[in-house]
């Protein structure tokens, strides 16, 4: 009768072991997403672009929060970035708004699928990629795309062409040409 008793109680621990563990396991495996980024709850959007040339090597940084414009751009002397031109910019609400819905639809974009975006540049030469670097906040989170200038100027996916669009919004938010020109290595603004 112990034996039984020993038995019974086994099978009752091991029973509620197994429903225990498959209780949880459904727990995790059913689906959760990130809820969706509105553009309302994001508060900076940071872009820096980088590129080689046979003249120089360039950059561009262009940093939105809340409702002013920074921009700096210039070129690279031995090793440190020597700024040709700063600026400050108050743009339109409107313009704000599009940027903010551009950077919104970039981070629901990669919840909802994931991306491996091609390697910004290691070395800065004539024939190099060059880098696109995208820093956005919001609210209650933040991410960061690292990327090459190449791939997003010419976009072979939706990923690359959504970081496009944001460039181009962001980029015509600013003065009519960022140190004397209007695009930055096929990056244009909605300007030009």
């Amino acid at each position: 009768m112990l034996k039984c008793y020993c038995t019974k109680s086994i099978i009752r621990v091991l029973f509620c072991l197994l429903c225990f563990t498959s209780c949880s396991s459904q727990k995790k495996s059913g689906t959760t997403h990130a809820p969706l980024v509105h553009a309302e709850e994001i508060t900076s959007i940071e872009l820096y672009l980088k590129r080689s040339s046979i003249q120089a090597e360039e950059f561009e940084k262009l940093k939105l929060l809340q409702n002013t414009l920074y921009t700096e751009c210039g070129v690279f002397s031995n090793g440190r970035q020597v700024p040709k031109r700063q600026s400050i910019t108050n743009p339109e609400e409107a313009e704000i708004l599009a940027v903010k819905k551009a950077a919104a639809q970039i981070m629901n974009l990669l919840q909802a699928k994931s991306h491996t975006f091609t390697p910004p540049e290691g070395q800065a030469t004539f024939y190099s990629p060059g880098k696109y670097l995208l820093s956005v906040q919001t609210t209650s989170s933040s991410f960061k795309i690292e990327t090459s200038l190449d791939s997003v100027t010419e976009p072979p996916t939706i990923h690359e062409k959504s970081l496009y669009r944001l460039a181009v919004e962001l980029r015509a938010l600013g003065e009519d040409s960022l140190c004397g020109r209007r695009s930055f290595y096929g990056l244009g603004s909605e300007r030009s």
